[in-house]
């Protein structure tokens, strides 16, 4: 027994849901990759900002802690933002290119000849 739109969203019609058109993801595709780039600028920025202030001005300390721990911390902050930064936005490429290296010569030459009609 098939399942209708009906039948698993009352009062919604099959017929008349739009999905998105490619342009469409295409641009918010493009857009999300931009937001994450200025994200990752700031991100930056704002670490080496911090890292020239705690550097620079030899009595900027956290409070409660000395000079020795407040550098420990610091360096700390700088290996989580750095293993972060890798694990969000490098790791998921690496992944998937270790996948597909692993994709047969059959398999390449669908997605291609996939990829090349929808172009045409």
């Amino acid at each position: 027994m098939s399942a209708r739109y009906e039948d698993l969203l009352p009062g919604v019609e099959g017929p008349r849901l739009r999905g998105l058109r490619a342009e469409e993801i295409r641009q918010e595709l493009q857009s999300a990759r931009t937001r994450a780039a200025v994200e990752d600028l700031l991100d930056c920025a704002v670490l080496i900002v911090v890292d020239l202030t705690f550097l620079l001005w030899p009595n900027a300390q956290i409070p409660f802690l000395g000079r020795d721990a407040t550098l420990f911390v610091l360096l700390a902050v700088n290996a989580f933002t750095v293993a972060n930064y890798v694990r969000t936005r490098l790791y998921p490429g690496w992944k998937a290119a270790r996948i597909a290296r692993s994709w047969s010569a059959d398999e390449k030459k669908r997605i291609q000849a996939a990829r090349s009609a929808k172009a045409a």
